[in-house]
């Protein structure tokens, strides 16, 4: 399966919004990593005495390039954000009839969360993940055709690097789904407290339920 096979379900307008906006972020990633990868004649050269002007000129026409390209894409990740939002918005438009009533009112606490928050996902969480991934592999692929032992070495060193960020992330995302899992819990037997106290009132035993929330509460740190 695709990295991008879930944008499958939303509308074909902000589809290619975000993928017009990821192919914007590949370039300027690339080309953040050729501007690096430009400081190496500038330093021979200018350890070597010799003439830096044309090294200079390389290095800064790639850094304004890589400026311009970065620009448009942070701006193309802003409209693809507006059009992912959208299109999740359109496709709980759709799903709203298939809700039962109970449910519906708990719309506008998503829109307001989790829909909101995704506007930000392309511009903020995307761009910082492509230039991490791409302009490093380009500095590496790049000391291939200067220093290729150099280049092998941090190749080498990129691999348990890989797997300790992998490890993390993993790490990482199983203590959030953890973390909501206990939220969760927490939430219903908060509401099903608060529903019941009619009825624990009039028994006069609230010891039990109160304790049960205490407990969930306590999770949760």
């Amino acid at each position: 399966m695709s990295v991008l096979s879930p944008l499958r379900h939303l509308p074909d307008q902000a589809r290619r919004a975000l993928r017009g906006a990821l192919g914007w972020m590949l370039l300027a990633a690339m080309l953040d990593g050729l501007a690096g990868l430009a400081l190496v004649p500038l330093i021979l050269a200018w350890f070597d005495q010799q003439s830096v002007q044309p090294s200079a000129l390389l290095l800064l026409g790639l850094t304004l390039l890589q400026a311009l390209v970065s620009y448009v894409a942070q701006r193309r990740g802003y409209l693809a954000g507006a059009g992912l939002a959208a299109g999740l918005v359109s496709q709980m438009v759709q799903h709203l009839p298939r809700l039962p009533l109970a449910r519906q009112g708990q719309l506008e606490d998503l829109v307001r969360g989790p829909v909101f928050n995704s506007m930000g996902i392309p511009a903020h969480l995307l761009a910082p993940l492509v230039t991490a991934l791409v302009t490093p592999t380009m500095v590496v692929l790049g000391l291939f055709f200067i220093e290729p032992r150099l280049a092998l070495a941090l190749a080498l060193a990129y691999l348990p690097l890989f797997a300790l960020l992998r490890w993390a992330g993993r790490r990482s995302l199983a203590l959030e789904q953890l973390r909501q899992k206990v939220d969760r819990r927490a939430g219903q037997l908060l509401q099903t407290f608060a529903q019941q106290q009619a009825l624990i009132r009039s028994a006069g035993d609230a010891g039990q339920g109160q304790l049960a929330l205490r407990q969930a509460l306590h999770e949760q740190h």
